[in-house]
């Protein structure tokens, strides 16, 4: 487990680097810092300032083709107003040729989906995701998730987000994501996590990458676009 002390430098670093260039990443890393530290009204606060961030044409979501930070934390950043601005933004890049139609790209469509209205996914949505397989584990465990979520199964949703976490901890141990502020948290579980809360699902997960503590924080606040259809649980 990465030291608090370590995590309190990155967070000097990133707030230094966000105060001169305002990238949606740079505060995309420090929201996670502070989940990790406990800290979730600052965490909170610092995905909103990602989330306003996200809509510059030279964002970081953009310059990667990762629609699936998009999502994730307007998600983690639980507050309404967004919601215009994230379609729109979906609707473009879905025409974009290259990565439009790529299974992280459905992904975000998914989220948007489960987010915009009551209803469930039909397969088509997510089985890009369900196809890749041994080629891309992170990618399956995803699609199986989203999977388990529209058909309320919530014994393969457990199942497939501890997998998903365990895809994620390669990453943030030996992979790209090590010694990382983005391998703090595997964001796409929490988002997962925080969907399944919201339809009845059980996602108590022990795990250093995914905070309960974060989703009971937000699904204590009343004022958010996830809330405003029903009460917070």
């Amino acid at each position: 487990m990465i030291d608090d002390n370590f995590i309190n430098k990155w967070i000097i670093e990133y707030k230094k680097a966000f105060r001169e260039h305002a990238y949606d990443y740079m505060a995309l890393c420090l929201g996670n810092c502070y989940i990790r530290l406990d800290d979730y009204e600052m965490s909170r606060g610092w995905f909103i300032e990602s989330c306003k961030n996200m809509f510059r044409e030279k964002s970081s979501w953009k310059i990667s083709g990762s629609p699936n930070y998009l999502v994730d934390v307007w998600v983690m950043s639980n507050i309404s107003g967004f919601e215009t601005k994230i379609k729109s933004e979906l609707d473009s890049f879905q025409k974009d040729p290259y990565g439009g139609n790529s299974p992280i790209a459905n992904y975000a469509y998914c989220i948007w989906k489960l987010i915009s209205s009551e209803d469930t996914l039909e397969e088509k949505d997510y089985s890009s995701l369900l196809k890749l397989g041994d080629r891309h584990k992170y990618g399956f465990y995803l699609g199986r998730s989203l999977k388990s979520i529209s058909t309320q199964n919530n014994s393969l949703f457990l199942e497939s987000l501890r997998d998903l976490l365990k895809a994620h901890e390669r990453s943030a141990k030996h992979g790209k994501l090590r010694e990382t502020p983005e391998g703090l948290i595997c964001l796409s579980a929490m988002t997962l996590g925080l969907i399944a809360s919201k339809r009845g699902m059980t996602s108590n997960i022990e795990c250093e990458y995914f905070s309960m503590g974060y989703l009971k924080f937000l699904l204590q606040q009343r004022k958010s676009y996830l809330h405003n259809k029903t009460e917070a649980s």
